[in-house]
C-alpha cells in the first residue's frame, strides 16, 4: 500500500509504471502530470 496520500501511479515516458506517495512537489510534479 501507499504511506500518504494521494496515492498515485502513472506511466512514464519510457513505459514503465511509477509510483508516488502523497502530493509531488517541483519537478516530479511535471513528470507525473505532464504538461500544460
Amino acid at each position: 500500500g501507499f504511506q500518504g496520500t494521494p496515492g498515485i501511479l502513472f506511466q512514464n515516458a519510457e513505459g514503465s509504471v511509477e509510483r508516488r506517495a502523497g502530493l509531488p512537489q517541483g519537478d516530479d510534479l511535471l513528470k507525473v502530470l505532464g504538461p500544460r
